[in-house]
């Protein structure tokens, strides 16, 4: 393997020579696998476009599809780090909810789920 620097973001090149993005772009993609991606979220969040998102994998997928620019926003850096926290193999239900409250915030800012409808006024 070889990295290359594009655009200030470091690529590893595969045998196959498709770019894989590097932790400097993405941190989940370091740890896929070397921890139990399986647990289940607090809650589960359904998406715009008809996709669920119940599961930390389901997490790590969507943030790794997510352009490079999006993911420098700091609602998913720090929503990148409360996930790998409650990924660890020693986390807690808290570390769990922590995360998925983060990411709730994370897909409400990047307009992939619809925020939460607040009840009208009475006059």
């Amino acid at each position: 393997m070889r990295p290359d620097h594009v655009g200030g973001a470091a690529l590893t090149f595969r045998a196959t020579r498709e770019p894989r993005l590097s932790r400097t772009i993405c941190p989940l993609a370091h740890y896929v696998g070397r921890m139990p991606w399986s647990r289940k979220l607090t809650r589960s969040f359904a998406l715009i476009d008809g996709r669920t998102i119940a599961t930390l994998a389901d997490v790590r997928a969507f943030m790794m599809s997510l352009p490079e620019r999006h993911l420098a926003n700091g609602h998913w850096l720090y929503a990148g780090e409360l996930v790998l926290k409650a990924a660890e193999p020693d986390a807690t239900a808290d570390d769990l909810e922590k995360a998925t409250n983060r990411i709730e915030v994370a897909l409400e800012a990047e307009r992939a789920i619809k925020p939460p409808s607040r009840p009208k006024r009475r006059r």
